[in-house]
């Protein structure tokens, strides 16, 4: 379209014609406001996990090795398998580039443009109008679960993905209803089944493959049109294919977390703990994104908006039958089902949704659901003011909505976000006396100010506690290391041996002791191997508020008996220094703290008699993520011990011949066989990545050669005719 920048009527019209994007480019540049300045980090995981094991894992794969191993944190735990901080996600190469902060900050930017840009397409590409599409859109992307996911590396890969990956099979499956197609036709065709299956590749490699699984099953059910058998081969051929090529293809990464899930202490300890909140907050966050206390973190995870769920009652009461049978409104339900299940008691609070995952990471498919339904209600409202000429009220579902937010507003006891409810309330009832007021104006002027009206009402909903959320919950400072910060030496803290910290929240320093390549015993791990966590567990080395999401807090059992045998040469007291610790040497004061030697420390490796009592140490010689070497006199019938996490893949050498290594209660264990000097090498050689790799490749070999027959067999029909 060409428009005379000077004439005012030109820019009129171009905004006229095309203010829906403008309106998308609003709400993007909105949420970025609302993490200003830049760059930022997430004040928790992103500061405290994926900066620093980000950093990490890239200088490991820019020196030319694959870090499959962490082995600076639990003892050690397999890297290629975090969830948390994938070091395959695609989200990762800006940290090869740019600053940590930066890194971070472009990555989810990114990925807030591309939700948004893909859920506004998906709601077109459904037949709904501009507005009906508007307010879908507002709908999904401040939905509580994406809004709260928006800062999680992994995690807003596949919710930013999910709304593009279903507008890409809706466009190839509207190029294959067509019968006589041109050979353009048929390149575009080409050109979208590529779309959704790099798509869908990438939501799985991004490494949370909780959420990953969820999304390729969900990308699959919203394609059966009904239930029925046709519907579902249909959805099969269509999609079923590519998706589970495209997931195969990322097996990569996702055979190590297969693994890594069955040994891993997720299933010792609940992980709901925490994540509840009071009945009250509960109710008043899902409908009005606010838990009357500030941006509550645990309820973050379940807001949708009244407006939302309003709308999609409405649309529900208008088309019951077509609600209740679309499979996939249907199949959303199972989501917030197995949420309540839990919350009442009903299945209990260890319930794994996946692998090794929770209940709720399911709910941005009921957040789609809705805020289709939320979009249907709104193109039925719209249509119905338009079509009628007589007087045409809000939903009841809306007008019951404001009367609700009105009397909360009344009856609760004043707090900061108060007002907010109360002037929603206002705001839907408006709708009312609008109605009532151009009663005899043109449908189309009437139609106009609904739309209007609808597109406030989610913004009043949506727009501020979606807001707070992001602005509190961003750290909008220079990214400094910590241990800087506390005057912590880490020169003096990364050779061999590992420290423990001990005091107030102490999961920063241990996070980010694999930036400075120092050993922790602690941190935050989503897969703990499971046989270093029994032992800590029995040895009272856990605090007692653990969970799955294993955050190490304020550990006070500093035995250095038992901390030796983990290889803990050092104990970190913060902030304080009121006399010493019974049995440690004072090593050095600091600003962050005070610095403790263990004088039991014999190494990492060491040998012990038949009674498990350590008898000298072992030197190592060499230390990589992958291998390491110890040399040392032995007599026969010793076990040499490396206090170093027990796991399949690691493989034991004896001066060069492959012998048996075992589970030394949760450490890495050898049976001496003869006496005299041995060259003990324990090599992990992770037969769940070469086995990905070979699934991988053949997986995404077969999705081309699918292609190719494509092509082949369109060329074939041309010619045959």
């Amino acid at each position: 379209m060409n428009v005379d920048q000077d004439n005012p009527k030109g820019i009129m019209r171009l905004l006229r014609r095309n203010w829906e994007y403008f309106a998308l480019v609003f709400l993007f540049l909105w949420m970025v406001a609302s993490l200003a300045p830049l760059p930022f980090v997430q004040c928790s995981d992103g500061y405290h996990v994926w900066l620093p094991r980000l950093s990490y894992a890239v200088r490991e794969m820019l020196s030319g090795q694959i870090p499959f191993w962490n082995e600076f944190q639990f003892c050690g735990t397999l890297l290629l398998a975090d969830g948390n901080t994938n070091i395959l996600n695609p989200m990762s190469v800006f940290y090869v580039f740019f600053s940590l902060a930066w890194a971070y900050t472009y990555g989810v930017l990114l990925l807030l443009g591309v939700s948004i840009a893909g859920s506004w397409l998906y709601f077109r590409e459904r037949d709904l109008s501009k507005t009906a599409s508007l307010v879908g859109t507002l709908g999904y992307t401040l939905s509580g679960q994406v809004v709260f996911w928006s800062l999680y590396h992994g995690m807003n890969l596949c919710l930013a993905l999910f709304p593009l990956t279903l507008f890409a099979f809706r466009r190839l499956e509207k190029i294959n209803a067509q019968r006589d197609q041109h050979d353009k036709d048929r390149a575009v065709k080409i050109g979208w089944r590529l779309l959704a299956f790099f798509l869908m590749f990438f939501s799985a490699l991004g490494g949370f493959i909780q959420f990953a699984f969820i999304s390729a099953a969900s990308v699959f059910v919203e394609g059966i049109e009904q239930w029925s058998v046709g519907g579902v081969k249909r959805a099969l051929k269509s999609r079923g294919l590519t998706v589970l090529l495209a997931v195969a293809s990322a097996s990569v990464v996702v055979i190590p977390i297969i693994e890594a899930s069955i040994f891993s202490h997720r299933k010792l300890v609940p992980y709901f703990k925490g994540l509840v909140a009071d009945r009250f907050s509960l109710w008043s966050m899902m409908f009005w994104g606010s838990s009357f206390d500030g941006c509550d973190y645990p309820n973050y995870f379940y807001y949708i908006g009244v407006v939302i769920i309003a709308l999609s009652v409405f649309a529900i009461r208008k088309h019951f039958r077509k609600a209740v049978s679309d499979p996939f409104i249907v199949y959303s339900c199972i989501f917030p089902a197995v949420l309540l299940a839990v919350y009442l008691g009903v299945l209990p609070k260890t319930f794994q949704f996946g692998i090794d995952s929770d209940p709720w990471r399911g709910m941005f498919v009921f957040a789609l659901a809705l805020s289709i339904l939320g979009a249907a209600g709104t193109d039925k409202y719209v249509r119905k003011v338009m079509n009628e000429k007589r007087l045409v009220l809000p939903p009841f579902e809306l007008i019951l909505a404001g009367l609700i937010s009105l009397g909360i507003y009344g009856a609760t006891p004043y707090h900061p976000d108060k007002m907010n409810i109360g002037f929603l309330g206002i705001l839907i009832l408006s709708g009312v006396v609008l109605s009532i007021v151009l009663k005899k104006e043109e449908p189309r002027v009437k139609a106009v100010v609904s739309c209007v009206w609808l597109v406030l009402l989610l913004v009043a909903n949506s727009f501020v506690p979606a807001g707070l959320y992001l602005a509190h919950n961003v750290i909008r400072k220079p990214v400094v290391d910590p241990w800087q910060i506390e005057g912590l030496p880490a020169a003096m803290l990364s050779g061999e041996g590992r420290f423990l910290t001990i005091g107030y929240y102490t999961g920063e320093l241990e996070d980010w002791g694999i930036f400075n390549r120092m050993r922790a015993i602690g941190g935050y791990g989503s897969f703990f191997p499971r046989s270093v966590f029994t032992r800590m567990r029995d040895e009272g080395l856990l605090p007692s508020s653990f969970h799955a999401a294993t955050h190490y807090l304020n550990n006070n059992n500093t035995d250095p008996n038992i901390l030796a045998r983990y290889g803990v040469l050092y104990l970190i007291e913060r902030k304080s220094a009121n006399g010493s610790r019974v049995g440690w040497e004072l090593a050095k004061a600091v600003p962050g703290g005070v610095i403790y030697m263990n004088p039991r420390y014999v190494g990492r490796a060491y040998l012990v008699n038949e009674e498990g009592n350590i008898l000298k140490g072992a030197r190592l010689v060499e230390n990589t993520n992958s291998y390491v070497r110890i040399v040392v006199e032995a007599n026969a019938g010793d076990t040499l011990v490396l206090a170093d996490s027990w796991f399949p893949g690691w493989r034991c050498f004896d001066n060069g011949e492959r012998v048996e290594g075992f589970n030394a209660d949760g450490f890495r264990g050898y049976r001496i066989q003869a006496s005299g000097r041995h060259e003990i090498e324990w090599i992990y050689r992770s037969s769940s990545f070469f086995v990905g790799l070979v699934i991988s490749s053949v997986s995404f070999i077969a999705f081309l050669a699918l292609v190719i027959w494509e092509v082949r067999s369109n060329k074939k029909r041309r010619i045959g005719r």
